[in-house]
C-alpha cells in the first residue's frame, strides 16, 4: 500500500475537507461524499479555497490516497530536534544494561549540547523547555 506524506499545511487542508465530507448534509454540496470531492479535484475547473487551499498543491494520486486511505504528516525541523531530544532522555530512563553509565553520560551530554546550541542561537522549540 502506498503511504502518502503531506506537509502540515496540506494535512490541515485534508483534515478540513474530510470534516466537511463527514458533516455534509446537503445533496448538492461539493463535499457530499468522497467521490464528489475527488471529481472536483480532478476536474481542474475547481480549486479549494480558504483553509483547504493547500490541498491544491497535492498531486491527484496522493490526494485520492490521502482522502481514502489516510496520510502521515511531514516532520519539520522543530519536530525532528524535539524527537531526538526526547529519545536521548527516554533511553537514559529505560536503559538497565551494565553499560548504563556510558549510555547515561552520552545521553546527558547530547541533551546538554542541544540545550547549549538552542540557548546560544536563541532558538525556541515547542516541547523543549530550557532553564
Amino acid at each position: 500500500m502506498k503511504e502518502v506524506t503531506l506537509t502540515k499545511e496540506q494535512a490541515a487542508a485534508m483534515a478540513a475537507i474530510k470534516e466537511l465530507v463527514d458533516e455534509s448534509r446537503h445533496y448538492n454540496s461539493l463535499y457530499r461524499n468522497n467521490a464528489s470531492v475527488i471529481y472536483a479535484k480532478l476536474d481542474k475547473t475547481y480549486s479549494f479555497v480558504g483553509t483547504r487551499r493547500a490541498a491544491n498543491t497535492i498531486s491527484d494520486e496522493d490526494f485520492i490516497f490521502a482522502l481514502l486511505e489516510g496520510y502521515t504528516v511531514e516532520k519539520d525541523a522543530d519536530d525532528l530536534v524535539k524527537e531526538k531530544y526526547e529519545q536521548a532522555y527516554n533511553m537514559e530512563l529505560e536503559d538497565t544494561s551494565p553499560s548504563m553509565n556510558n549510555t547515561y553520560i552520552y545521553n546527558d551530554g547530547f541533551r546538554h549540547g542541544m540545550e547549549f546550541v538552542l540557548k546560544t542561537k536563541d532558538i525556541s522549540i515547542r516541547g523543549i523547555h530550557l532553564d
